[in-house]
């Protein structure tokens, strides 16, 4: 089959670059998982003259790598006075439990010992509170797409034979707030919605299920 080159990827919409329908979240997913495969098996070929000239599992000549996968999901897809995040085409009409966002402590939270910006803030109006909660389960949709990368990623290093000898760390670069401190959306304060993010991590040395509730980092580091 003839490769297809992904020039451009444009947010959730790659179909402009590739003339086919796509969804960038998983086309990223499926390339770097093919990038894996070819960094881990190396081809006898290269020393063995009577290869078959295909990587063989048999050969236990793995090349290490790091690959650093970081995919568009659950962004907004921006544009429009209240943006919303944009799910693949099969998830877009999938069913989930959730149907709000969470109902935080500091949803819709007069901050009145705040800084300005927060202070300021009037109460959202059920319009904002319907968007928020609109946005919220259009986010976790597109989380659908990345729970079958990681998925797949398992996968494939389980079909390598390199998941006990390969560390896997997921996480984010940023929290998120919906309705806290009756801001709608977006993440630009210093407040734990905003900057806490968990991580978690899996491979050899670490042992299910350790916590490590470390508050000096700020961070929730989940060891599975």
């Amino acid at each position: 089959e003839d490769e297809v080159v992904i020039k451009k990827v444009v947010f959730n919409n790659c179909t402009e670059s590739t003339g086919m329908p796509c969804y960038s979240t998983s086309v990223i997913g499926n390339s770097s998982l093919a990038w894996i495969e070819k960094q881990v098996l190396r081809s006898p070929s290269a020393t063995d003259p009577k290869s078959t000239g295909k990587p063989s599992l048999d050969t236990k000549d793995y090349n290490p790598f790091l690959a650093l996968i970081s995919v568009k999901a659950p962004h907004i897809q921006d544009g429009g006075e209240f943006p919303m995040a944009t799910p693949a085409p099969w998830y877009a009409n999938a069913s989930i439990p959730e149907t709000m966002a969470p109902r935080t402590p500091n949803y819709n939270f007069e901050g009145k010992d705040h800084h300005w910006v927060v202070r300021n803030q009037p109460e959202l109006t059920p319009q904002q509170v319907s968007k928020v909660d609109d946005l919220y389960v259009s986010r976790l949709l597109t989380l659908k797409s990345v729970d079958d990368l990681v998925e797949d990623l398992m996968w494939k290093l389980t079909e390598l034979g390199v998941l006990e000898d390969t560390y896997v760390l997921f996480t984010s670069d940023n929290g998120y707030r919906l309705g806290q401190l009756r801001m709608p959306m977006c993440k630009l304060h210093p407040y734990e919605n905003d900057v806490r993010v968990p991580m978690m991590i899996r491979g050899p040395g670490i042992s299910p299920q350790t916590e490590d509730n470390n508050s000096r980092t700020r961070s929730r580091a989940i060891f599975s």
